[in-house]
């Protein structure tokens, strides 16, 4: 895999400097000066003057001003982006107030993974689902009305720009991903809804999966996990179909397609399943569901659901809360650079001495 690290370094940067650069232009495109003294691991202070000065300089990075001195760095040169691989990424464009506050969100919970790989960019996505989990671009999340891009482009995939974390398992070829959702301060969880429901072509076809709610506040933690739940039920639930719940059922005909199948991997802790389920198992429905599941999985989940209302799919939702600030754009923000590159060298404190917006 080609190391975009040393050519931002051919552009008369430091070696952390550039992949600094690197880390925001993949994940966010903004910055604050608080967020590069936390990569570098050092008090902001002329580090990151010597890095904004050097932006400045060369065109590569503009410095928005929030008011009472606060600033927001965006990393808007196509000469940096082509370098990264991803020349035309939206992350160069100026955004909403809201959007820049969710992309450093973004950086802030990248920061909390360092060393971990993640898929950012549009590009990488679709590579890495079709070409390494083989998976069809119709069963990919397309215009997603997310928070980033309330009118997102015709047929584009992956609108929402969150990023997906993958980590190693024991099977190179499965990899366990966490997908990413981002609540910059909403009063409301419908627009975590709509993102689950934008994705659940992708998580059906998964089976399982791991979904982090990120925020600012723990405000909507509890209304999104029982969404979450009711969508994507860990099996526990029970209706009048399934008494003992959808994870017995589904172990119960595993069970009797053994025995039906005279497999020798059939044992005591299966025969104990079916002798429970035969008691509750009787009626049409069930030798339906398990006809169903003896063709083909993905006709059994659907009967599942026109059934019984449960899905097949398994979800886990983990809640990360951000214990961090981020300044106040609306009241001053213009979206325009700062005219004088003096008061960004001053600028050590963005971020620390900031409200949350």
């Amino acid at each position: 895999m080609h190391d975009p690290v040393p050519d931002l370094m051919q552009l008369g940067y430091t070696p952390r400097e550039a992949a600094f650069l690197y880390l925001a232009g993949t994940s966010s495109g903004f910055f604050l000066a608080r967020q590069y003294a936390r990569f570098v691991e050092r008090r902001p202070g002329a580090l990151i003057q010597q890095l904004i000065e050097k932006g400045q300089a060369y065109h590569h990075l503009i410095a928005l001003d929030c008011g009472q001195r606060r600033h927001i760095y965006h990393l808007s040169s196509r000469t940096i982006y082509r370098l990264i691989g991803d020349e035309e990424s939206q992350n160069r464009r100026v955004k909403g107030d809201q959007e820049i506050k969710t992309k450093l969100m973004v950086l802030d919970y990248v920061l909390d993974h360092l060393g971990k790989r993640f898929l950012c960019s549009t590009r990488e996505k679709v590579s890495f689902f079709q070409n390494n989990m083989d998976l069809k671009g119709s069963l990919l999340p397309a215009n997603s009305p997310g928070l980033l891009d309330p009118r997102p482009a015709p047929g584009g995939l992956f609108q929402d720009r969150f990023p997906i974390l993958i980590s190693r398992t024991d099977d190179p070829q499965q990899p366990k991903l966490t997908f990413t959702y981002f609540d910059h301060g909403t009063c409301t969880i419908k627009p975590f809804v709509r993102h689950l429901r934008v994705y659940q072509a992708l998580f059906d076809e998964l089976g399982e999966f791991q979904m982090e709610y990120v925020a600012v506040s723990s405000r909507n933690f509890e209304a999104a996990e029982q969404e979450f739940c009711r969508l994507f039920s860990i099996g526990a639930e029970t209706t009048d179909l399934l008494p003992l719940g959808r994870d017995h059922f589904v172990r119960f005909i595993e069970a009797q397609d053994l025995l039906d199948r005279n497999d020798k991997r059939f044992s005591n802790a299966y025969l104990a399943v079916l002798q429970e389920g035969w008691r509750v198992y009787k009626r049409p429905e069930h030798e339906h569901l398990y006809k169903a599941w003896r063709r083909n999985t993905k006709e059994f989940a659907a009967e599942l659901v026109k059934l019984c209302g449960i899905t097949l799919t398994q979800g886990r939702l983990s809640l990360h809360l951000l214990h961090e600030s981020y300044p106040v754009v609306g009241h001053r923000y213009k979206g325009r650079p700062i005219s004088k590159l003096r008061e960004a060298q001053f600028d050590t404190i963005s971020g620390l001495r900031s409200t949350v917006g």
